[in-house]
Formats: C-alpha cells, structure tokens, sequence
C-alpha cells in the first residue's frame, strides 16, 4: 500500500512513562493488574496516553533473566509511586519501525492491518546455527543465509539476539539442550516429544512456568489444513456428539532403523515416535485422556543390520521398545478411543485416523502430513471429501515454531503448547505403564485445547487472506 510510508530501526521518544513489573506468578491475572494499574493513573489526577505496552527486560550479568513489566505512557509525571512502580520522564525505545499514513481515513483499517502483517514478518529472524559436527551447520547456513555459526549450544544461548532456541537434535538429547536454553532465558521449540523420561519433561514444563517462558513442542502438522479443517467439523456440530475415535499406523521399522538407530532406543520407537501425531491430531479436536489401558509387545528383539553402507552393517543390535501396541482411551469428555501401532510390519504404510459422533463420521488422513483429505459421511451417505476451510496444505515443518513466535509477540499463548505436549507424553507413558502392570493408568495432567486457527487464510491466488495472516 502505496499510503504507508515505512522506516525501519527508529528511535522513538516517550514521556512520563509509567512501569509495573510483572512477578511469574501474577501471569495468570493480567487483566487485573492493568486495571489497577488505570486505577493508580487516575487516582493521583492523570490521565493515559496511548496503549499498554508490554515489554521484557533482560537482568545483567552472566545469566540473564527476563523481567515482564506493563509500560504506559502518561500525560504528568506522578510524585509518589507505590512499591513495585517506577516512572522515567524520558525513554527512548531503540529499532522502532515508524510509519507515516496519508491515505483517506476510510483506508486506515485495512493500512492497520497491512502495517501489523509487515511488522511481524521483519520481527521473526534466523539468527544462527549449531550443529556438534560443523560441516552440517555450515552447510545449513549457506543454505539459509544464515549470518552466524555458534560454536556450541551455549553460545547460542548467551547471544542477546536469541530470542527462540528451536531444538532439532534425536529425543536423547532433547531434555539436555531444552534445560539449560530454558535456565539462560530462551524461549524453546523442541522437536518430538518433549522428553525421555516422564520426569524430564515435568521439570522442563515447571522451568518454563516460573521463568514465564514459551516452550513449545512439535508434532505442529495439527496446525495444517488436514487437522484445521477436522477441528472445524467436529466444532461445528456436523458429526453430532463426538463418541468414539480409532487411531491406527503400520510401518516397517525394521528397514528404518538401521539407518535411523535412535527408532529402536529408549524414547523412540513406534509409540514415542508415530504416537505423538496421533495423540496430538486427537488432542487437538477432542481434548484431554483420563485413563488408559494397553497391551504391547516386542517381536524378535535381537537383530542385526543388514544395511549394506550404513555405519552399523553386520552388527547386532537390540530392540529396546515394544513394536506391536494396541491401547485403549478413556477422553474427559467420555470419548472412547483405540490407539493401534505395529512397526514390525510391511513397508507399505497403512494409516487410519476416524472419530465417530452421533450424526456423522470424520475420516482424517496421515497426521504425519499438513494436507491429507479429510472426509465427513452422514446417515445413508457415501463419504464425501470435505473442502479445506483453512490453509498449510503442503509441507510446512516449522509451522509450530512460526506460530509461537508470533504469539510471542502478540503476548498470548501458543498453540503447540507443553501443557499439550506433555499430556500426550504422559498419555503414551501411560500406554507402557498400563501393558507393564496389566492395570488402567489414570494421566494426572491435563491442558487447554488449543484454538482452532482462523478459517480462510488459504493463499489461493492473489487476492486470497494469505494462510501466514492466521498466524497473527
């Protein structure tokens, strides 16, 4: 829009600014401490000017802490201030973007909204790369463009320029990069699952609460048109009440794992691997499990790699965890559901994913993929394919990442969340538990299902809402 004029990395110049800062425990009352804080303006004669801004400061020293604090800007300077106030006469707020708008006021909505799009798509940065071997890192560098290869993780974490830490490395290694990101104050998106260990990502989930921190978690495919558009069906009622859910992947891990050694470790296989897309589609949609029971099994453990080139060829190897499970699911909101898993099987990859309601059945496709077709069929109907009602048909890995980002900057919370992540990690330690003991496991967590992304957003042609603006 030809009516904005643009200028990056300005200095703005505020007056009488008026500052509260915000302890990690009062995050839940926001609302109530922004009334108090117009309450204190008025009651000493003043009046706001502008809107609430809220900032993060980060603490000096050799392991910086980020501060939240509410900022207004008021029209005098107020003599007493009460604990946990403070007011500058002058603050200057460097790397602004300015913008100047002189179209008619009839236009200044859609300028608003054109202005926010372009603020946020020059805030999000890849700003460096870490890999333990150095010729990857640099190759995704020159790949990316990427300015900056950081020798270890924790110079990573010790640049003021981080905001987010994305941890890629295999699911080992996740509770060991996510912690000490988490301790140096970096909000973190972490590959699948949060963790190993059930008390790993208990920890990394209680980190993040009282730093006041984002820690998201993928699988993010829920957040493509496949999940999106299964979300707005049940939603919107067009399969009744929601009774039942049936959930089921065959593959043959027998060939991937000999080149892909972590999927026959501890904190992989089938269940820790495949699950979580799964778990999380269903999550997504129908909320938290109460209960779980399950069976599992391991077929032929002892192996040895076939794989003529791969690093292991001709060694013997063992298989650490079940590949052959079939559970039950008992939702909170008394949804039935069956979860069955074999990665023993053949390399043709079978794949199903239904919940039944009581006027009409939902079939879903791959979870593993963004745009799978998705199918509603309703009484004495053949299924019939639903239209997508929102966007990321194609492969966008990251998406979870891009989403958290923007939710940090718009200062809500994020869908991929690790309450979510979590409980769909506790839910499937809940699955090993319960075939381990032969007894129901009742999960002690739960969680807020996510918002469905705004429907529309499809980048189909030119003048279609674009699927990034659902992000905002």
């Amino acid at each position: 829009m030809r009516e904005i004029q643009v200028a990056e990395n300005k200095t703005l110049k505020l007056t009488n600014v008026l500052a509260r800062k915000i302890d990690a425990s009062e995050l839940g009352n926001l609302g109530v401490i922004l009334t108090q804080m117009q309450n204190f303006i008025k009651s000493h004669s003043a009046m706001p000017v502008g809107p609430v801004i809220q900032c993060v400061k980060f603490t000096s020293g050799p392991n910086p802490e980020p501060q939240i604090y509410f900022m207004m800007q008021v029209n005098q300077l107020i003599p007493r201030l009460e604990p946990g106030y403070e007011q500058d006469a002058v603050l200057r707020v460097k790397g602004c973007l300015y913008a100047h708008f002189t179209g008619p006021m009839d236009h200044s909505s859609l300028a608003s909204q054109k202005l926010n799009i372009y603020a946020y798509e020059h805030e999000i940065e890849l700003t460096g790369v870490c890999d333990l071997v150095r010729e990857k890192a640099e190759a995704a560098a020159k790949k990316w463009n990427v300015p900056r290869i950081y020798k270890d993780m924790y110079e990573a974490f010790d640049d003021p320029q981080v905001d987010i830490i994305l941890n890629l490395t295999r699911p080992d290694e996740h509770y060991g990069v996510t912690k000490p990101a988490l301790l140096a104050g970096k909000h973190v998106f972490s590959e699948k699952m949060i963790a190993v260990d059930l008390w790993q990502g208990k920890e990394l989930v209680q980190i993040a609460n009282e730093k006041g921190l984002h820690l998201g978690v993928a699988p993010d495919t829920f957040l493509g048109a496949s999940v999106q558009t299964a979300k707005y069906i049940v939603d919107k009622g067009l399969i009744g009440k929601p009774l039942s859910c049936r959930a089921s992947i065959s593959r043959d891990y027998g060939i991937y794992a000999e080149f892909l050694t972590h999927l026959a470790k501890k904190g992989a296989g089938i269940g820790f691997d495949m699950g979580g897309y799964y778990l999380t589609a269903l999550a997504a949609i129908l909320g938290p499990v109460r209960s779980v029971a399950a069976f599992t099994a391991t077929n032929d453990p002892d192996r040895v790699n076939t794989r003529i080139g791969a690093p292991g060829f001709g060694q013997a190897y063992d298989v650490q965890v079940p590949n052959v499970i079939s559970a039950t699911m008992q939702y909170a909101n008394g949804v039935l559901g069956t979860l069955h898993m074999n990665s023993d099987c053949i390399e043709d990859e079978e794949t199903c994913l239904k919940i039944y309601g009581t006027e009409g059945i939902l079939t879903m496709g791959d979870p593993n993929q963004f745009g799978a077709p998705v199918y509603l069929q309703k009484p004495l109907c053949e299924p019939v394919e639903f239209p997508f009602t929102h966007g990321y048909q194609e492969n966008s890995r990251g998406l979870g990442a891009a989403e958290m980002a923007w939710s940090i900057l718009a200062g809500r919370d994020h869908r991929a969340s690790k309450e979510m992540a979590y409980h769909v990690f506790e839910t499937m330690h809940g699955i090993m538990t319960s075939a381990e003991t032969g007894s129901f496991c009742q999960l002690q967590s739960t969680f807020q299902t996510p918002a469905a992304l705004p429907a529309g957003y499809r980048s189909v042609g030119d003048w279609s809402r674009k699927e990034e603006s659902a992000l905002i």
